[in-house]
């Protein structure tokens, strides 16, 4: 693939950093992250959406999900999943949230600062232009009009994998006490991401 690059925004990705950049010594790689109550509402509406984001068929089944089937999971199956086998929804997508992040906040102390990039989903909806600019010019690739005019289009044509159009704060509206009683479980992840 001499001349090209290759992208993957698969989220099991989060879990395998290292042995990439073992394989692809010069890749870069960006970091999108959300905020914890955002992110765990997501996951929890994926949850919901069977079939659509089922990635695994448990021989274990999860009991504590119901009505959903416990022979499915949905999304990253994180290491220590059996350990969850009879807690609730949320308590599931909390840890989804922490243990990816935390993953991701691990390898990159060992990347080299030039072969990484950031940004929040938040700043991403709020301003896709400057944000995705930015990641271009950080990537070495042209922004040109096509890209601008992706960008424009972003927050108004939601992706191929999204239920709703992104919206910041849609927790607080979908699953808000579902979410606000997991919080303590992500709030020192969520403070690594702002400070790290």
């Amino acid at each position: 693939m001499h001349g090209r690059r290759f992208l993957d925004k698969t989220p099991e990705n989060c879990l395998r950093v290292a042995y990439l950049d073992a394989l692809f010594d010069e890749a870069h790689f960006v970091f999108l992250h959300r905020r914890g109550a955002d992110n765990i509402n997501s996951l929890i509406e994926g949850w919901r959406a069977r079939p659509r984001f089922v990635t695994h068929r448990l021989r274990d089944p999860l009991t504590g999900i119901a009505p959903l089937d416990g022979r499915r999971w949905s999304f990253v199956l994180i290491p220590g999943w059996r350990e969850l086998r009879n807690a609730p929804l949320e308590v599931i997508c909390a840890r989804q949230y922490a243990v990816c992040n935390l993953a991701v906040l691990a390898a990159r102390e060992r990347i080299a600062p030039d072969r990484w990039s950031e940004v929040s989903y938040e700043r991403l909806v709020e301003d896709p232009t400057g944000q995705l600019q930015r990641l271009h010019e950080e990537l070495g690739l042209r922004f040109d009009d096509a890209a601008r005019a992706a960008a424009a289009r972003l927050t108004a044509t939601p992706a191929p994998t999204s239920l709703t159009p992104p919206r910041a704060g849609k927790w607080r509206t979908e699953n808000r006490e579902t979410v606000e009683r997991v919080l303590p479980l992500v709030a020192d992840v969520e403070r690594r991401l702002r400070h790290g």
